[in-house]
């Protein structure tokens, strides 16, 4: 309700394209952006044609591969590229930490594919050596979730070389990505521009681990 009579200047809609009709009910708002987040697919893709000013994505790839082409086009909209970002000062550690050779580390939502990351670390293990581990800091308290929320993605993860940890400070893991070997992400999730990724790639860590293969 507050939606369609407040008295907005701009409405910002994050993901949920399908209340964008009842935003454009208010007349009164004079600008309505709608921000992609992490989408690839909208099923209502004609909302953000017909009731929206400004379509956000966070790199031209996720612009291209939600809308074009698309029939539904024919609306007036301006398409804007805001990329996701990291505080790089918060790697310039002095000194920097040690890398541990065989540290592992995993800072994403445990549901992007933890489980596969989990049995992968097994098959490395056997095959190069016990001194790979695990170190998972993504965890779904991260974003606001419950306990419950992680629980089928963490109920078979006691097992030798996988560590838990709760979650940190982004200064704390910060250290703890620059004093790992490799940023370990087997995603089956539809990633657009993952900030976990681009941490590691800012911590200047790198796949080792592929090389190996």
């Amino acid at each position: 309700g507050m939606m369609s009579s407040h008295p907005w200047n701009v409405a910002i809609v994050s993901r949920w394209a399908d209340i964008l009709p009842m935003v454009s009910q208010n007349k009164q708002i004079d600008l309505v952006v709608f921000w992609a987040h992490d989408l690839l697919q909208i099923p209502t893709v004609r909302h953000v044609y017909h009731w929206s000013n400004v379509f956000v994505a966070v790199s031209q790839f996720h612009a291209m591969s939600m809308f074009h082409p698309c029939p539904e086009n024919t609306a007036e909209m301006t398409e804007a590229v805001m990329p996701n970002g990291v505080d790089l000062g918060m790697f310039r550690l002095d000194p920097e930490p040690e890398r541990q050779f065989g540290k592992l580390i995993w800072t994403s939502n445990p549901n992007r594919g933890l489980p596969s990351a989990v049995r992968k670390l097994r098959d490395i293990r056997k095959r190069f050596g016990k001194q790979f581990e695990l170190h998972i800091y993504g965890r779904a308290a991260n974003y606001g979730w419950t306990p419950d929320h992680e629980a089928a993605w963490i109920a078979n993860i006691d097992e030798p070389g996988v560590y838990l940890h709760e979650g940190l400070p982004k200064q704390e893991l910060a250290r703890e990505l620059m004093s790992s070997w490799a940023f370990f992400y087997p995603s089956h999730w539809p990633e657009t521009f993952g900030i976990s990724a681009l941490e590691a790639q800012a911590a200047t860590l790198e796949n080792q681990v592929a090389s190996l293969t």
